[in-house]
């Protein structure tokens, strides 16, 4: 039981922290192409 929680939650966790990567990283690409004002948002 605890076990199988724990990989879940590991799965869990690596996907969240995938998605924060991808997040930052489309973020930085959309700040690179916009000019300032648009970035402010």
């Amino acid at each position: 039981m605890l076990n199988s929680l724990r990989q879940t939650y590991g799965g869990l966790e690596r996907s969240v922290y995938f998605l924060f990567l991808l997040y930052v990283l489309e973020r930085h690409r959309n700040q690179k192409k916009s000019d300032p004002a648009e970035s402010r948002i």
